[in-house]
């Protein structure tokens, strides 16, 4: 998890250099995008991880 996070945050470090060194709207709208989508593996992928260790933990119980 300390891995995921501190990629997370040279992934958004990256980003604000990107922002900040383009004018360019598109670049700015295609990261954003990005980004978002990135957020949104992330939250499915913990929520499946939760949801089967529950499944595991109760079935073992």
């Amino acid at each position: 998890m300390a891995g995921n996070h501190i990629l997370s945050t040279i992934i958004i470090i990256c980003i604000i250099i990107i922002i900040s060194s383009s004018s360019s709207i598109v670049v700015v709208v295609v990261v954003v995008v990005v980004e978002v989508v990135v957020v949104v593996v992330v939250v499915v992928v913990v929520v499946v991880v939760v949801v089967v260790v529950v499944v595991v933990v109760v079935v073992v119980l």
